[in-house]
This record gives C-alpha cells, structure tokens and sequence, in this order.
C-alpha cells in the first residue's frame, strides 16, 4: 500500500530517534591516554604503536610519545605498546564508561629477528621488471628503469651490478667488466636491442662502461638460455634495451644537469677539471596518425680523480742480519695518481609504423671515451742487507748506502663504438609474428702509453733508517733534500707503447612464431636464423 504521508512519517521517524537514549554498548565506552619512552634513556618513542588487544581499535604516538585510545569498550581490556628493535610489553587495564585512564609504557631495547616484509609501494619501474621475470620461462633479472639517469650509476656496468648473481670488476675507481654467477666476463654475450655489439677490450668481453646508463631503458640479465638464444653465452646474456618514442603516450623532454666540487688532495701533476653529468633525452609521434616516432638522446660527463698510497716492499727476515727485530722492509714506495675521464654518448630510435601489424625501425647510437692519466712513483731503496755494513739499534737499523727511483708514466686512452641496426617486425594478428633485422657495429681503442725511468745509483748520500718500533713504523733517508733533487737523477730507461685495436660486427636475424593447438594443448612454434661476423 502507498504511503500517503511520506513527510509526516519522516518526521516521525527523526523525533522517535532523537527522545530515545542509545544503546547500552554505544555508551560503555571509554578513553585511554598516555606515553611510550625508552626504558634505558627516558626518551620518547614517536610513532610506536598502540592497541586494544583483539579489537581493530589503534593508534601511533606523537612527537612526545603521547597518544590517546578513544571509544575503548568498557570493561577488562588488554593494551599493547610495541616498537622496531623493541620488546613489545602489554597492559590490563578496568575500563570504565566515560572515566580517562592513564597508561604509560616504559620498551626495552631488543634486537629483533624480523619476518617478512611485504612492500606495497613499489616504484612503476620496479612492478614493470618484476612482471618481467615472472612471465619469462628461464632464469632472468631485470633492471627496468623508466627513470635510470635518477640512479647514482655512471655506466652499464654499474647498474648491471644491483642485479643478484653480478660481480662488478673495477678499472680505476669505475666499473668496466661484470660477471654473471662467477664466471669470466669473456663467457657472457652482450646485446644491444637484442643485437651484437663490438668489443674495444681486445677480447670477447665487452666493456660495459662505454655505456653511460643514461641511455638505458631496460637491462635483462639472463642466466639460463633458451633455444631461441644465441649460443655463444656460457657464462649468461646482458641485452641492454634504449627508449623509443612509442615507449611514451605522448611528446616528452627528460633531462638533468648534475656538478660537484670539492677539494682532493694536491698532486700537483696537472690542471684540474670541473666535473659534471649532463643528459637530454626528447621524443615524439608525428604523422596524422601519430605513425612516425623519433627519439633522441645524448649525455656526457667528466671526471677528475685522484688516488694516493704508501706502500713497503721486498721484505727481508732479520735473522738473517742479526737484527733484534722480526723483519725489515728493502724499499718504500709513494705512488700518485691523476685521472681524467670524459664520456659522450648519442642514440636515436627512428620508427615507422606502417599499420597496427607492421612497423619498421632505424636504432643508431655513438659512444666515446676518452681518458687520460698521470702515473707517479717515488721509490726509496737501502742497499744490500749485509750485516757488516748494518748499523743495528734498539728499535731497527741505519743503513749506508741507499738509491732512490722516480717512475713517470702518461697514458692516453680513446675508446669509441658506434653501430646501427635496422629490422621490421610483423604481427598476422592471429598470435602468429615474424621479425627481422641487420646490424653493424664497430670498435676502436687507441693507447699509447710513454714510461719513463729515473735512477740515482747506490750512493752514501742516499743513507737511511728502518725505525720499526711500533706497527706505523718509520722508513726514511737521512739526507731528504738529497733524495728529492731532481738534479741527482739519470734517466735509466724509456719507453713507448702504442696500441690499437679495431673490431667489426655484422649480423643478419630472422624469426617466425606460430601459434598451434593440439587435443586441448596449446603453444608455440619458434625458429629462426642468424649470420653474424666479427
């Protein structure tokens, strides 16, 4: 039946529920306040975690440590205080409707064994790497970096080694090689957009910091090979992947400038340069139908650093002297090094898609190095440990006779590789595709390395002291104006070392997918073909 008065019942409805008292359990209720310190210190413990045992009622400490549990069912009830790396301690507490109670906790410092952490919050680029590996069939690791110039890495090789299973072998404070589960770098195949690259390195390994990690969109490392892999890849496969402009839903300018500058220690050996990290990375869709994609990337850096050590060698047993002491350096060596290391590195994606199946590309991409570096070495010798010209003290020994050495070395080294590959690639729309493509790369290093050798021969005004006293001990000529007069040197030897090497890769792919399905089993057959010379 219609209800003919709807506003009179409404109204009705309001007066009835505002003249009758609330439930019995609505008004037992209660407030709970207090603070949460540090046993030992006294200190408080923002942002420790308080709650009802049992019920879904919490809350979180303030600055002070202070908080307040409001609506807390009235009657015996159970309050929980814990904290990270504290014992977590509990209180029962006689709630009553309407009457605050005050509860304090004092956490003892534990170290705690934590269980699993689940994290929600993943960054876009980390869910994209981690959908990666989960719909691969072998063994891979993905670094994908919608955003890897944000990263501290200078190079490729460097951002390889945040994988598990990558072992990064240095060349003068910078990454330059990897190794995938201990194996040697020459046993892993590196790829550039699933295409071979040049070496510079004079061997199969691949130098991994030509590439600045600017212009990396994606790494796969892949630990286990599959059929459709190449097989020259004992140790593992490393394809480093580039941005395209179809890669973004639009038109986009990415780009940072990075400079620090801070005193080194003076070596006196050059010019300093100011250091700095550059990159720009812009890309488009052009066409009425947005069917062209051009992207352009460019970024260079420089590099200025120094490294400085003292260092004692040819070590003789003082038994053999008589020496009251357990051994005595022959020779004490300060070495001082200046590096200069520039990087510039340019890449394009050229696309064209002809249609929703068919598109066509054109990848090129210039890399090049160039390093410098200045190699001193001041070496101080004593003369033959022969225990009638050794005078032996409390503490050591003098010696009488002594030589000082002054190694020079220059080296000038340019790295450059450069290459393109051009494919296409075809989708029948029916789970079916095929794709193809041709690639050239070359590499080129040029060395030339000029040592020099400076001597003053076995002389009493290069006399010394081996004071071995205490772990620092002291190592030192007596006459050290002597020693550090050029004027006293002869030029022993000199030498000059060019070096050159130049490789070419070519490679030609082929590869078909289709699809079938057979007695309710589905699947894919893969073939293809590959031509490649280096």
């Amino acid at each position: 039946m219609p209800l003919r008065y709807p506003p009179l019942i409404a109204a009705l409805i309001l007066l009835y529920i505002g003249l009758c008292p609330p439930p019995a359990d609505a008004q037992a209720q209660g407030v709970v306040t207090g603070r949460v310190i540090e046993a030992e210190s006294g200190a408080p413990l923002p942002g420790a975690n308080v709650l009802v045992e049992g019920t879904t009622i919490g809350t979180s400490t303030d600055q002070d440590g202070r908080y307040e549990l409001t609506r807390v069912p009235a009657g015996s009830q159970t309050i929980v205080a814990s904290f990270v790396s504290f014992e977590p301690e509990t209180a029962t507490l006689n709630v009553r409707a309407g009457v605050p109670v005050t509860q304090n906790f004092e956490l003892q410092s534990r170290v705690l064994e934590g269980g699993e952490i689940i994290v929600t919050g993943i960054r876009r680029s980390q869910s994209r790497a981690i959908g990666q590996k989960r719909r691969a069939l072998n063994v891979v690791d993905v670094l994908s970096a919608n955003d890897i110039g944000n990263i501290p890495d200078r190079n490729v090789a460097e951002a390889v080694q945040r994988l598990p299973g990558i072992v990064l072998r240095n060349d003068r404070t910078e990454g330059r090689f990897v190794s995938i589960r201990g194996s040697a770098a020459n046993l892993n195949n590196v790829t550039l957009n699933g295409n071979s690259m040049a070496s510079t390195a004079g061997s199969r390994a691949t130098a991994l910091d030509l590439l600045p990690a600017e212009m990396v969109s994606n790494i796969q490392v892949t630990k286990a090979l599959t059929p459709d892999m190449d097989g020259n890849a004992i140790g593992g496969s490393i394809d480093i992947s580039t941005l395209t402009a179809f890669d973004r839903d639009r038109s986009f300018v990415v780009g940072s400038v990075s400079a620090l500058r801070h005193d080194q220690q003076f070596s006196g050996l050059r010019d300093e340069t100011f250091p700095f990290r550059a990159n720009v990375t812009a890309g488009t869709q052009l066409g009425a139908d947005d069917q062209f994609g051009v992207l352009v990337s460019a970024s260079g850096s420089r590099r200025d650093f120094k490294s400085s050590g003292q260092t004692a060698g040819g070590w003789d047993f003082a038994q053999e002297t008589g020496l009251p002491t357990t051994n005595i350096p022959l020779s004490q060596e300060q070495r001082v090094e200046s590096n200069q290391r520039s990087r510039l590195a340019l890449n394009g994606s050229f696309d064209w898609r002809l249609s929703q199946q068919t598109s066509v590309y054109v990848r090129p991409y210039y890399t090049y190095t160039d390093e410098d570096k200045l190699d001193t070495e001041n070496e101080y010798n004593i003369g033959a440990l022969d225990p009638e010209n050794v005078e032996l003290t409390r503490t050591g020994a003098r010696f009488p006779l002594g030589f000082a050495e002054s190694d020079l070395e220059q080296r000038d080294e340019e790295e450059s590789l450069w290459g393109t590959s051009a494919g296409v690639e075809h989708d029948f729309g029916t789970s079916a595709s095929w794709s193809a493509n041709a690639t050239y790369s070359r590499g080129v290093l040029d060395r030339t390395v000029s040592t020099s050798e400076f001597v003053t021969g076995l002389s009493e005004r290069a006399s010394g002291v081996a004071d071995m006293s205490s772990f620092l001990f002291d190592f030192y000529p007596e006459d050290p104006r002597w020693v550090g007069d050029g004027s006293n040197y002869v030029n022993n030897r000199m030498e000059v070392a060019y070096q050159e090497n130049t490789e070419n890769t070519y490679s030609v792919k082929t590869d078909v997918q289709i699809p079938f399905a057979a007695r309710g089993v589905s699947g894919n057959i893969q073939a293809g073909g590959k031509f490649e010379r280096r």
